[in-house]
This record gives C-alpha cells, structure tokens and sequence, in this order.
C-alpha cells in the first residue's frame, strides 16, 4: 500500500503540491492554511525540497505538527519533492528522510543528460520506486525528452502498476492538459498541484 492511500478520498479535494518560507516560497505554513480554508481545500500537502540527509526536514516536520491542531477540519500533511539524479532513478532524498513523510514526490530537473535512452530508463525506475508517491509536473520530463506514442502508454501503465499518482500541476508553466487527459483515460490516478510558491498561487475549489 503506497502511503497516498490513506488520504485517497481527497484526491479531487485538496492542493498536493505546495511550497513555503522554508524552501523558496514567500509565505508561511500558516499562511498557507488560512488560504487553503478560504480556497475551500479540504487537504493540502506541503512539500519541501530535500537533499540527501537534510537537516531542515525534521524543523519543518515539527513545525507542521504544530500547525495541524490549529487547523483540526484541514487534512495537512508532510511532503516532499525529490529529484531524480540519474540512470537508475536515485533520488536527492535519502530513504530516511522520505520515511518523515506524508507523500513523496518524485521530480525530473535533476538528471545531468539529454539522451533518450538514459532519461526514458531513469524515469521508469523512480515509479518503481517503491517511496515514490506522486509523479510530480511531468513536462518538466516531456521538455527534455519526446516520447513516442507507444512509450507514453508505457510510462503511464508502469505508474498504474505502481500506484503512482500523476500530478495536473496547476503552475502555467507546467500544464499539459493533453497528456493529463490521456493518462485519465488509460486509468491513472490524477492529483492536482498547484506548485504555490505564495498564497495567490494556491489551488481554488
């Protein structure tokens, strides 16, 4: 059972892709709460950026404990957003420190390659990844790598096979409401993300 699961009634209903101060983002945890509840989420995950052995994670992780019982109908839950830095689909986050979390999200602007081949055999090892819960904006992938139709289909039945949740980023520089819409087709599991890195940018329902 992926780790996702738990929260599989919120799929449609919560923001799973969220930044703060405490990597990039301009505004607080808190601040983001109070949105969430104005934009009428009923989960957000927020996701921090991790390397290996982090020494931040564990702050951030306390200071969302802290926060959870200010915000007792909102579903809050730990994330973060690794990369994936290479051929075999390793990760900047150590096993360790994605076990702190809620949901891992696996992403491609790490991996120092344009060949195909590399890139395609990279991609298909961090959805075997069993840590991996959510493929996270999949054009940052697409733009360095086109793909055949063929391949597509197999990228998104391995993340099917998985239990990989493939995320709608939100963001206008990630959209692909085509492939999106494929990949709904085929059976996977879509999760919405807006990659808010301030409260304007967080998902509305």
């Amino acid at each position: 059972m992926k780790k996702w699961e738990e929260w599989k009634d919120f799929i449609d209903k919560g923001d799973w892709h969220v930044h703060t101060d405490f990597t990039q983002g301009e505004n607080t945890i808190t601040d983001m709460c109070e949105q969430a509840k104005a934009n009428r989420l009923k989960l957000i995950v927020f996701t921090k950026y991790v390397r290996k052995d982090d020494s931040t994670l564990s702050n951030f992780c306390i200071e969302i404990e802290k926060i959870r019982k200010k915000f007792s109908t909102l579903k809050i839950l730990i994330g973060c957003e690794a990369k994936v830095t290479d051929k075999k689909g390793n990760l900047t986050a150590s096993i360790k420190d994605m076990e702190k979390c809620d949901v891992v999200l696996g992403s491609f602007k790490g991996v120092p390659s344009r060949n195909k081949e590399t890139l395609l055999t990279a991609l298909k090892n961090m959805i075997k990844n069993p840590s991996i819960d959510i493929w996270a904006h999949p054009s940052s992938f697409f733009e360095r790598c086109a793909l055949t139709q063929k391949e597509i289909e197999e990228v998104i039945d391995l993340c099917i096979k998985n239990k990989v949740l493939i995320e709608n980023n939100i963001n206008h520089n990630y959209k692909m409401p085509r492939f999106i819409e494929f990949a709904k087709d085929m059976g996977a599991e879509i999760v919405t993300g807006s990659d808010a890195h301030n409260t304007a940018e967080l998902r509305k329902i």
